[in-house]
């Protein structure tokens, strides 16, 4: 298990010591910045608390290295590398076309090792009845072939009127509102951007190279996702990001490390890390940390996820 006791007592540490520097510095000439290697780490926030341990006990370890990591996504963290303000990428192993083609612009080669694989989760929110849902489904519903709730047997009651609109008069001046008809689609379609290593997965997975996700869905960043999955909304999100909302089972199986390790659960991405070749002493000395069954492994297992080792 990751020893959080002492990286809590570590942080603690160095907030009180940087609270020292800062109450004794006359200016900000004053503050002297530790020197060493420092390796900053940008990408994927389905690897961050990884990579936050992996970082913390590297540094315990390594004294005289600075590792840094932050969040942003897959497409942050590669471009980052690509221009070179990260040393390494947190990403999913499909990395958008538009980066390959940049990188090979600024005459850039990318290396990635994977370092654990991960689940993408279909989630609701917790009042939803509904349990699970096939891929067939979930297809027809992203693309925007099934609309209702009603369609795929989950009962969530009439859908709530607009208020200010009177169910007898006009919207807006166009074709009356029928208080008697049903809602014509009921389902609200949540997706994340098109540079999310989420999108890339289920888009993969679920919807192919045939399909698209449907005009009808509203498109929004990780901050705002959450908040974004009302009564009739559905999504999709990384395992460890489902927060407060209710994952969904997929063909019967519910995601887990465990479903994802033996195959079962049928939308898995490898999460990795990206370098540039040629690396830094420190940034390969990190990258054999991440991959180390009794460091960066054992931390990634710890935290609900599936090694590589």
């Amino acid at each position: 298990m990751v020893r959080r006791s002492i990286n809590l007592a570590r942080v603690a540490t160095r907030a009180c010591f940087l609270g020292v520097v800062l109450a004794s510095a006359t200016s900000l000439a004053d503050i002297t910045v530790p020197q060493g290697p420092h390796v900053e780490i940008r990408g994927s926030l389905a690897m961050g608390s990884v990579a936050r341990a992996v970082a913390e006990e590297y540094m315990s370890s390594h004294p005289e290295a600075v590792v840094t990591v932050s969040g942003g996504g897959t497409y942050r963290g590669i471009k980052s590398l690509i221009i070179g303000t990260a040393e390494m990428a947190m990403a999913t192993d499909l990395v958008p076309e538009e980066l390959s083609k940049f990188a090979a612009t600024r005459q850039v080669t990318l290396e990635s090792q994977v370092i654990f694989s991960d689940a993408v989760v279909v989630v609701v929110s917790p009042s939803n009845p509904a349990v699970g849902l096939s891929m067939h489904e979930l297809r027809d519903i992203f693309s925007g072939k099934t609309m209702r709730w009603a369609d795929i047997g989950v009962e969530l009651g009439p859908k709530p009127r607009q208020r200010g609109i009177p169910s007898h008069g006009r919207a807006d001046g166009g074709m009356p509102v029928d208080s008697g008809a049903p809602e014509v689609a009921d389902i609200e379609v949540v997706t994340l951007g098109g540079n999310t290593g989420p999108y890339e997965t289920f888009k993969k997975d679920v919807l192919g190279s045939e399909y698209v996700i449907t005009p009808r869905a509203r498109e929004v960043d990780f901050k705002s996702f959450e908040g974004a999955i009302g009564e009739r909304a559905i999504g999709y999100t990384g395992l460890h990001q489902v927060g407060h909302l209710k994952a969904l089972q997929v063909d019967g199986v519910a995601a887990s490390a465990d479903t994802v390790r033996s195959g079962r659960y049928p939308i898995a991405r490898q999460l990795s890390i990206w370098v540039k070749k040629p690396a830094s002493p420190t940034v390969t000395s990190l990258l054999e940390y991440f991959l180390a069954k009794d460091h960066g492994q054992r931390i990634a297992e710890s935290l609900g996820n599936v090694p590589v080792k």
